[in-house]
């Protein structure tokens, strides 16, 4: 599946929001007497699975040949294209 950059990181964002904010419904349903530690695990994977699958297996599309690029995070997050090798810079930065 291929993305606009914009909509690619949006979508990311939130699915990784969605997935933390939903770790304490399934920690409490299904570890009622759930350690911090099995907390903190569970919250871990709702928000890390998200970015995993958008970085590994849908793609933004490069806006120099229309081609899929991969997402790399950080300062700024980019996007570097499968096909033309483009690095696409965006205005979005991660982390510190």
């Amino acid at each position: 599946m291929i993305l606009s950059t914009k909509v690619h990181h949006s979508l990311m964002v939130i699915l990784q929001a969605i997935g933390g904010l939903m770790s304490p419904v399934v920690t409490s349903k299904c570890f009622p007497c759930a350690s911090p530690v099995v907390f903190f695990g569970i919250f871990f994977l709702g928000v890390m699975v998200p970015r995993f699958v958008f970085k590994r297996f849908v793609f933004g599309r490069c806006p120099k040949c229309g081609a899929a690029a991969t997402f790399h995070g950080g300062r700024p997050v980019t996007y570097r294209c499968i096909g033309c090798k483009h690095v696409h810079e965006t205005r979005i930065y991660e982390g510190r």
